[in-house]
């Protein structure tokens, strides 16, 4: 009776035994350190492995937790072209992640009636990388300005443009200014015209014989077209008090145009 019954219960405990003890084993082996640990295949620091406190060895940047190369675009060669006069275009932006190119050079300007060439503006610098930004083009050339007396466009100085299209002895003829309303403020042309830095002309528009142009509330849309929509063309003096009402409820009036 001194020794335990063999029986088929015991046979299957000690297997079980020996399986657990097998599994605790080889989850120590791993925890010690095989071939699933990594730390020695990639420093701390050098490319492709994780930053040490934000920073890594050499050139290299710190990006999402990683050492990468950095580097970005570099600026572009100053624009060839030369203009022929006038205001040169600003040189395109740089193409690329992480910045834009820088604008180009400003052309010349016409000096004593006589054209001088507009130089051509430098490239934008290239955008940051990666991947590295193309560079901006070169400005283009200016353009013609040979007539201040009597060009529309250039008239008294290159790129004064006449409101009128009418330029005489380097002066732009008067002009019909804004359309407005009584909300707007204004009781008289020349209050109005001031408020533009300009002056009432007084029967200065509409052929030299009108100084103010109205139109009545239907025709609100007409009012900030041609003057010739207007109902009333009227040789009023520029400091006439205007009176609102459904058939004058628009007004425009005759304007220097000088700015």
């Amino acid at each position: 009776m001194g020794r335990s019954a063999y029986t088929p219960m015991n046979f299957l405990r000690s297997i079980v035994f020996f399986m657990s003890a097998a599994a605790v084993g080889a989850a120590c082996t791993d925890e010690g350190g095989g071939e699933g640990d990594q730390g020695d295949d990639c420093p701390v620091g050098s490319e492709g492995c994780p930053c040490r406190d934000g920073a890594c060895d050499g050139a290299l940047e710190c990006r999402s937790s990683l050492c990468v190369e950095g580097g970005g675009g570099t600026g572009g060669a100053a624009g060839s072209s030369a203009g022929t006069s006038g205001t040169a275009t600003g040189g395109g932006a740089g193409v690329g992640v992480g910045g834009t190119g820088d604008s180009g050079g400003t052309g010349g300007s016409s000096s004593g009636g006589v054209p001088q060439g507009g130089v051509g503006g430098t490239s934008g610098a290239g955008g940051s990388g990666p991947p590295p930004g193309g560079a901006g083009s070169g400005g283009s050339g200016g353009s013609t300005c040979s007539d201040t007396t009597s060009d529309p466009n250039n008239c008294g100085a290159c790129g004064h443009v006449c409101e009128s299209s009418v330029c005489m002895n380097g002066q732009c003829t008067p002009y019909p200014g804004a359309c407005f309303v009584e909300a707007d403020g204004f009781t008289t042309c020349a209050a109005y015209c001031q408020s533009v830095g300009e002056t009432c002309v007084f029967s200065g528009c509409g052929g030299g014989s009108v100084t103010v142009y109205s139109w009545p509330s239907e025709d609100a849309s007409l009012c900030p077209g041609n003057p010739g929509t207007a109902n009333s063309r009227r040789q009023a003096p520029c400091d006439l008090a205007l009176e609102f009402d459904p058939g004058a409820a628009f007004y425009r009036c005759c304007c220097t145009d000088t700015q």
